[in-house]
């Protein structure tokens, strides 16, 4: 079971910096997007984040109980 959330806490944490790279690019045109497009990036931008948040207390509850981790523990 350690083995398999090892696993589990590396995909969590690769998953991060896509996720970063959404965020800062959606921020980045932000500063000079016509108005029309600026809901949908603050969208992508709010929607990241809230992945990133989930991966966090995933990778958290992981720490925490190692051997435990997993879908019946609500990470899946």
């Amino acid at each position: 079971a350690a083995e398999g959330s090892l696993d589990m806490a590396a995909v969590l944490h690769d998953a991060r910096t896509p996720l970063t790279v959404i965020s800062a690019s959606a921020a980045l045109a932000l500063e000079s997007a016509p108005a029309a497009a600026r809901p949908h990036l603050e969208r992508v931008r709010e929607s990241a984040r809230l992945i990133e948040a989930i991966l966090v207390k995933g990778l958290e509850r992981l720490r925490s109980n190692p051997e435990g981790g997993g879908a019946a523990d609500g990470i899946a």
